[in-house]
């Protein structure tokens, strides 16, 4: 009985589920790290009950995502666009009184996130998982602010980027090709921005912090909030059916049935 009543007052339990490529994996690690929520990943609802699942999208649903959507609580659900870094339109540096639906990704993530919130008939948040998680290195650093220095921007294509200048030394390759896989072209684009406006300097923590608060995790937890009082709810459900279980076994009888009692549950 100890152990029933115990749960119901357990750790937050996240599911991620999406399509293979959806960035699952990424924002199952920003959800830990950012928000300090316990996180296990999922191709759909079947194989875990969590208290709360976040479904990713990378673009507008598909028929895979309506169907796992479909079968899950709506009141537990909340739904990101998961890779927004991807858009890039929005202006690269912050301006004070500037739209913030249109920074730090650009106004195509907000417009994609809306279609989906449409699509699905519920909102839909526009986050990028890959920019809470990075953790650059200084030597990332040191060649991000010789970038900005030289006054050199992100072209559209990301692999143009990948391709030496001559401003980064001898590593310069390898360090531009890590960047965009720990940031992103929209992630150097953003970084950039900002240490040629003063906003941050050239150190890896700096860097990192501005990602992780531009990432949008932060603006997720509001919508898992949201989500507390159905949570509450289906772990009373929960606990009374433990009850229900440990009465119709005998041991721990009176107090199971003082339990469900409690709950509004007399037998």
């Amino acid at each position: 009985m100890a152990d029933a009543i115990g749960a119901r007052h357990r750790a937050l339990s996240t599911a991620v589920t999406g399509r293979p490529g959806s960035g699952r994996s990424t924002l199952a690690s920003a959800l830990r790290q950012v928000l300090s929520i316990e996180v296990g990943v999922s191709p759909g609802p079947a194989d875990a009950l969590p208290d709360l699942w976040c479904h990713t999208l990378s673009g507008p649903p598909r028929a895979g995502d309506t169907r796992i959507i479909d079968d899950l609580p709506a009141e537990r659900t909340v739904v990101v666009l998961t890779k927004a870094d991807v858009y890039r339109s929005g202006p690269a540096t912050h301006k004070a009184g500037a739209d913030d639906a249109a920074w730090p990704f650009g106004a195509g993530a907000a417009s994609t996130a809306a279609r989906c919130a449409r699509a699905l008939g519920r909102p839909v948040l526009a986050v990028s998982g890959l920019w809470a998680v990075a953790a650059p290195t200084s030597a990332q650093t040191g060649l991000l602010a010789a970038l900005a220095a030289a006054g050199e921007a992100v072209p559209d294509l990301d692999a143009r980027f990948a391709a030496p200048t001559g401003v980064g030394g001898d590593d310069e390759g390898r360090l531009r090709a890590e960047l965009l896989r720990v940031m992103g072209g929209g992630g150097v684009e953003l970084v950039l921005g900002e240490l040629r406006a003063g906003a941050i300097g050239p150190d890896a923590a700096q860097v990192a912090r501005l990602l992780r608060g531009a990432s949008g995790i932060g603006a997720l937890r509001a919508h898992i909030a949201a989500c507390a009082g159905a949570v509450a709810d289906a772990r009373t459900a929960e606990l009374g059916m433990a009850a229900d279980r440990i009465a119709a076994a005998g041991a721990e009888r009176a107090a199971a049935e003082q339990l469900l009692a409690d709950l509004g549950r007399g037998r």
